[in-house]
């Protein structure tokens, strides 16, 4: 089955994909492997106590299940929602978006959003607020708006100023908006090399880099900014202001980020894995399916690829591969 989120308490980690699949395991290696319904689970979060999962079915009916260990389950029945493919949760509230976005405090009743204009395709929480991927600018839009709201409610659309790049279809990360927060600033990634950055996530300065390609993820890691994108585009920047464009010497296109034990993490979307000391010189590592992702817990990376999880230990790049589902 394929797998396309995962997710760590602090203790356990949870996979989820298609066909209702669930995978559990406390150390990255040995997994429980469970269905519950027939659902396809896009993202699973966890947070204030509990993991909580949404997706859809081919009934297009969404659906949302919890769990407080990741082994027992409880099932949700929210207003009717086509599907979801985002979740998260901060001052008390869980936001669930896709189809529409769903409002809950309680993961028990669920209120759809006044939010109007199109399908979310990603939530986050940064620092203060919440921040939305969508909805698109128009039918024929290849990016999508950026949105924030500082009580889950009221919502503003942020001019950055920059052509954003957050389309989801392309890259099953990009439900996570491609901005980071860090050193009192944020920092949002668009299009042809462009960045933008603030520190009230109001008012924005541009910011070109020298390339042209498309920049899709962003992330505060060991202390710096690190953006990445197409054709091996890579930057770093220690205040957001000044960056850095990397001599990466390889052409593929970056879909996700990941910082533990000294080593930082880059997955492509063709599935290549690269690792680096320094965030600066990279080499490729090992090579995953084309949906790979990674998170770090208890002291692991956790890869997943449609067939499995692939752990690495104590970022010594040692590879086990083990059936997660």
């Amino acid at each position: 089955d394929h797998l396309y989120s995962i997710a760590f308490s602090g203790r356990t980690f949870v996979a989820v994909g298609a066909n209702g699949a669930i995978g559990t395991s406390d150390d990255g290696v040995t997994w429980t492997q469970q269905r519950i319904g027939s659902q396809i689970r896009w993202a699973v979060t966890f947070d204030n106590g509990q993991f909580v999962t949404v997706g859809d079915s081919v009934t297009q009916v969404a659906n949302i299940i919890n769990s407080t260990n990741g082994r027992n389950w409880t099932i949700q029945f929210p207003p009717s929602v086509s599907s979801l493919s985002g979740i998260t949760y901060a001052k008390g509230k869980w936001l669930a978006v896709g189809t529409r976005m769903l409002v809950s405090t309680n993961l028990s009743n669920w209120t759809q959003s006044a939010l109007s204009g199109g399908s979310v395709s990603g939530v986050a929480f940064t620092k203060d607020r919440f921040i939305l991927v969508g909805p698109s600018r128009s039918s024929t839009s290849v990016g999508s708006s950026l949105s924030s709201s500082t009580n889950g409610i009221s919502w503003h659309v942020v001019d950055i100023g920059i052509i954003q790049r957050f389309q989801g279809p392309l890259n099953l990360d990009a439900a996570k908006p491609a901005v980071a927060y860090g050193n009192g600033r944020w920092v949002a990634a668009g299009r042809f090399g462009e960045l933008a950055v603030s520190d009230d996530f109001v008012r924005w300065q541009p910011i070109t880099l020298d390339t042209f390609e498309d920049l899709s993820v962003a992330g505060w890691l060991n202390g710096e900014f690190i953006v990445a994108g197409d054709a091996g585009a890579f930057a770093t920047s220690p205040d957001g202001v000044n960056w850095t464009l990397l001599d990466t010497n390889f052409r593929d296109d970056f879909q996700s980020l990941e910082f533990g034990n000294g080593v930082y993490v880059a997955i492509a979307r063709n599935g290549l894995t690269y690792v680096s000391k320094d965030g600066r010189t990279w080499d490729a590592f090992v090579e995953l399916s084309r949906s790979a992702s990674v998170t770090f817990g208890n002291g692991r990376f956790a890869f997943l690829s449609p067939s499995g999880t692939v752990v690495t230990e104590n970022g010594g790049f040692v590879q086990s591969i083990h059936d997660a589902v």
